[in-house]
């Protein structure tokens, strides 16, 4: 369905704006899918992902073989010769020598800790990449439902415009009987333009809504036509709270992050404590020159190496002891905070959640109130007994009313994305 999608979106941007009359229809998972697989966002966070993970394995290298391999020549004079007869060259004038040299650590204190942070550091950018990915299908999914709200604008908008006219044409005819004054044709002109541009603004409402959405899901155009419809069945309470604040702890990707970079930070700590002991390094080397009596044409050499600073004035080791420590000790209070962060924002998802459900039926109940309030006022202004201003002022507030009862339905699907956002829920 995503691939079908996005071959959509590439063929409008291939063929142009004629292409783009077609709508592509569009789900609220749709939107999401598409925004966590090719949105800007997305596309950032893969490369801030690609950056950390190769920062980690440049920390890596520390632990593989150093190699080294030099080349040279040398020429010199006078050259060397015997001095018994016949006076035998014994090293030439011209040398060549060419060496490759290798030392890779046996034993290294701390080795265990670099393994430790090097792993505590890709699970936090992994859970960084999946917060970022979360915060894009979060806004596309907002960005939907900004689109079906425009929509559904539009389309009270419309209805009032034929209404509008509906009651203009109304009106003629009972002044063509001398039923109704000649003002309150003049008013129900007033009221087809007033209708006729609130469409107007509506549909402007529309393309913008449209556009917002199109560069949140990375499509090449930003004029292509959606079409998105609001689900009949609203989503799914979300249920217990302390469940809820209980797997937003467990779950969310950013704590996942901190705790990793936690764990990233101790590790850190007992990675610098260790530079002040010694290490044990296997070296080896070979070496071809040009033969000559004292030397052979090929050295190869083994041996050990070990490294103990017994003393350094500067203080490195303690200093970048200090220094993870401090990190250490803030990623653990930031930790801390963000749980207590974690449990307001689910907090207040569920009471969105709870008092939008509320106001549907309130927002269903006003609008057939307004519906029969407008019934009610057409005919008592077909037998005189209310002016054209009562009809108007009562159709309007049934286009509240409706566009009101929409709303409501959306302000369910709205909380329910700000609470799949707060307990880290697909």
């Amino acid at each position: 369905m995503i691939a079908v999608l996005l071959a959509s979106l590439l063929t409008a941007a291939e063929l142009g704006p004629a292409a783009t009359t077609t709508p592509v229809t569009l789900t609220l998972a749709d939107a999401a899918a598409l925004a966590r697989a090719h949105g800007p966002a997305a596309q950032r966070a893969a490369v801030v992902r690609q950056g950390a993970l190769e920062s980690l394995e440049a920390q890596r290298a520390g632990m593989r073989p150093d190699l080294d391999f030099q080349a040279r020549t040398d020429a010199g004079t006078p050259t060397l010769r015997d001095p018994a007869l016949p006076h035998a060259l014994v090293q030439p004038a011209f040398q060549a020598i060419a060496s490759l040299s290798a030392e890779q650590i046996l034993l290294a204190a701390g080795g265990d800790a670099l393994h430790r942070r090097l792993a505590a550091g890709r699970a936090a950018a992994q859970a960084d990449y999946e917060a970022a990915l979360a915060k894009a299908a979060c806004e596309a999914r907002l960005a939907w439902l900004d689109l079906v709200a425009a929509k559904a604008g539009f389309a009270v908008a419309d209805e009032a415009v034929r209404a509008a006219e509906a009651q203009s044409q109304r009106v003629a005819d009972l002044l063509a009987v001398q039923r109704v004054a000649d003002v309150d044709r003049l008013q129900a002109e007033a009221g087809v333009l007033e209708a006729r541009s609130a469409r107007v603004e509506a549909a402007g409402g529309v393309a913008l809504a449209a556009a917002a959405l199109n560069r949140l899901l990375g499509s090449p155009v930003l004029d292509r036509p959606l079409a998105a419809d609001l689900p009949d069945d609203l989503p799914p309470a979300l249920g217990d709270l302390a469940a809820a604040i209980k797997e937003a702890q467990a779950h969310r990707p950013e704590v996942i992050a901190l705790r990793a970079r936690a764990a990233e930070a101790a590790a850190g700590v007992e990675l610098a404590r260790a530079g002040d002991y010694p290490t044990v390094s296997a070296t080896a080397g070979l070496a071809a020159r040009t033969r000559d009596a004292f030397d052979p044409a090929f050295d190869a050499r083994l041996g050990l190496v070990v490294r103990w600073p017994l003393s350094r004035t500067d203080g490195e080791a303690r200093r970048h002891a200090a220094e993870a420590d401090d990190g250490a000790r803030q990623a653990r209070q930031a930790l801390t905070e963000l749980l207590g962060g974690i449990e307001l924002e689910v907090r207040r998802a569920w009471t969105d959640d709870q008092t939008a459900r509320q106001k549907v039926d309130l927002a269903a109940a006003r609008a057939d109130a307004a519906t029969e309030a407008l019934r009610i006022k057409v005919l008592q202004y077909d037998r005189a007994r209310a002016t054209l201003l009562d009809v108007t002022q009562a159709r309007l507030e049934m286009s509240r009313a409706a566009l009101d009862k929409i709303t409501a339905r959306l302000a369910v699907h709205r909380a329910a994305v700000a609470a799949a956002l707060a307990t880290g829920r697909s």
